[in-house]
């Protein structure tokens, strides 16, 4: 390691008793944070993939009422499952965690595994996540970095590079285990690493004044807080056509079961018929054969998955007798698996 590295992580351990000094004082008032068990805390740090805690904290009491065990939620209808979880997104998560759930019960007897390694033997636990669960569930000394905690460590360390490049990687992981191997509380420190990255340290406009680390902060010193860590170069996103195909029977809407992979599987939809541009209407009459005809079209809008740009376009019709739909009431719609899209579809159809 050369000398300005060797600095550099000697910048960030000086922030660890400051930091776990600052955490009791100032952690919020989060659902899982209230009664600590390792489900709980297993089933909240995957709701927190890719997801703000505000809206975690709303679905996560629900949830775990629900399943409060590894046993419960294994032997839960996927169905059930999905709709609990109906409004946190990236639907995949639900279905790992019950995938997970059934390893826990058949191969752990139904406890939440405490390392590193059997945790991230898991459907849907990476590095990040079996850090998190196994530092504060059974008090690990193990390492965690996602999002905040590499903005804070670059910044504390004025490293002027993305933290996607794989040198940064491998640096914002070393500094992580020196972190937490010094700490007299490894889940007191990694929360509190998550803490300031999302209140604090947050990646525009960051609150230095109310930093407690401000004073060993080489980005706070250099005035690079504003673009450090810098931006990564995504790929071009692609954008896909959805065409969602509505029909609506009194108070009730037209589903299907959607495929058990791609977007929203395995989850209750209108059909829907992909493409790579707008289709005409006779185009989408040719194509979808179950189409009796095509009443009106009601509209469009947009949502990101991670690599695509998907465009719903939203049409009332009429479908053949021999289209295996299943009719759900639409005052009812949210109790049932489905997406956000899905419910944005439906209002679209039914609009005056």
């Amino acid at each position: 390691m050369n000398r300005k590295v060797a600095k550099q992580v000697r910048v960030s351990l000086s922030a660890v008793s400051r930091l776990e000094a600052w955490f009791p004082l100032v952690l919020r008032d989060l659902p899982w944070r209230n009664r600590r068990t390792p489900w709980r805390v297993f089933v909240s740090e995957v709701m927190l993939q890719q997801t703000q805690a505000s809206r975690v904290a709303e679905k996560f009491p629900a949830f775990v009422r629900q399943f409060p065990t590894p046993k419960r939620l294994a032997q839960a209808p996927e169905q059930d499952v999905l709709a609990l979880w109906q409004g946190l997104g990236y639907y995949r998560r639900a279905k790992n965690l019950q995938a997970a759930a059934k390893i826990i019960s058949t191969q752990f007897g139904g406890r939440v595994p405490s390392t590193v390694q059997e945790l991230q033997s898991l459907p849907g636990i990476g590095r990040y996540s079996a850090g998190a669960i196994a530092s504060i569930a059974f008090h690990q000394a193990a390492p965690i970095v996602d999002g905040n905690v590499a903005r804070v460590f670059s910044r504390l360390a004025d490293r002027r590079e993305s933290a996607k490049d794989k040198i940064a990687q491998e640096w914002l992981w070393s500094t992580a285990e020196k972190c937490v191997r010094s700490a007299k509380s490894a889940a007191v420190l990694n929360e509190a690493w998550m803490e300031l990255g999302a209140t604090v340290c947050v990646p525009k406009n960051p609150r230095c004044m109310q930093c407690p680390v401000r004073a060993c902060c080489a980005g706070f010193k250099a005035n690079s807080q504003e673009f450090v860590p810098l931006k990564h170069s995504a790929a071009p996103r692609r954008t896909v056509v959805h065409h969602a195909l509505v029909e609506i029977r009194g108070s009730k809407i037209g589903m299907q079961t959607r495929p058990s992979k791609g977007l929203w599987a395995g989850m209750l939809s209108p059909p829907v018929f992909e493409s790579s541009s707008v289709l005409s209407a006779a185009t989408l009459l040719r194509e979808v054969g179950d189409i009796a005809h095509i009443q009106q079209f009601r509209g469009e809008f947009e949502f990101l998955t991670t690599h695509r740009t998907i465009r719903i376009r939203v049409y009332l019709v009429k479908f053949r007798s021999q289209a295996k739909l299943r009719w759900i009431d639409l005052q009812k719609l949210n109790e049932y698996a489905v997406s956000n899209a899905v419910l944005r579809i439906a209002d679209a159809a039914v609009q005056k």
